[in-house]
């Protein structure tokens, strides 16, 4: 696992993100219990949603009710973004 000052030059952290390129990695979603979806996938980046872009495909690792909810009410939203 890298530390969190790796983590820096690996990703942009406050990209902004249309919705319409955005990609689910899961395919459901509990609001039901509280909204959060559980720990965060990667500690240190737990602030915004953690995305994956792959050929101009932007693939949501972390926070999908965190975009679910930017979806609902039509606002951008800033996410870590890994480039690969």
């Amino acid at each position: 696992m890298h530390d969190s000052d790796e983590f820096q030059t690996l990703i942009n952290p406050h990209q902004l993100v249309q919705q319409r390129k955005l990609f689910a990695t899961q395919d459901w979603l509990d609001f039901d219990t509280g909204g959060g979806g559980g720990d965060p996938v990667i500690e240190q980046l737990d602030d915004k949603p953690v995305v994956v872009n792959q050929n101009d495909r932007y693939y949501i690792l972390d926070g999908h009710h965190r975009c679910a909810l930017a979806f609902e009410q039509h606002k951008p939203i800033a996410v870590y973004l890994f480039e690969v």
